[in-house]
């Protein structure tokens, strides 16, 4: 089983990527309630981040009650803890062409899949809504200077 690491290419900060890392073992068991976990230098080599990094993504789980500190002995996940189930954000991005169309596209496309690429560790649900336009609205331009109905690719980035 490989072990999963802080991802540099998201943008989601560093911090939170291994807050989230650190929940999701916490949830799963592998970091019971009432045990030390690993030290904070052991847990920023495994996720490749910076000892720093570690301490802030710790010091935010303190902050929330996921685990608490004693000095000279260590980290813990609290005695009797019970994780909150994740909060799930469910995004939904409402296109006027077929979904497939919108991923093909090279504008919305990039979009999406860097959307994809940020929400990958994060408890976040990403749809495509595909909403025909009604046939009046075909052909007329839409805020932002965009013309509705049947479009081959999406508007040049450079408005």
């Amino acid at each position: 089983m490989s072990t999963q690491v802080v991802d540099k290419n998201n943008p989601l900060p560093r911090y939170v990527q291994a807050k989230l890392i650190i929940q999701q073992r916490i949830r799963s068991g592998k970091y019971r309630a009432g045990e030390r976990i690993p030290g904070e230098r052991d847990l920023a080599a495994e996720l490749r981040i910076s000892q720093m990094t570690m301490n802030k993504a710790l010091m935010e789980l303190v902050k929330e009650g996921w685990l608490y500190r004693e000095h000279g002995k260590g980290t813990f996940v609290p005695e009797g803890f019970c994780a909150p189930p994740p909060e799930l954000l469910q995004i939904g991005v409402v296109v006027h062409i077929p979904a497939e169309r919108a991923l093909e596209d090279f504008y919305l496309g990039s979009l999406f899949r860097g959307m994809q690429r940020a929400i990958a560790n994060a408890p976040v649900s990403l749809s495509i809504i595909e909403v025909p336009l009604p046939p009046s609205q075909q052909g007329r331009p839409m805020p932002g200077g965009v013309v509705s109905g049947p479009v081959q690719t999406a508007p040049s980035a450079g408005r």
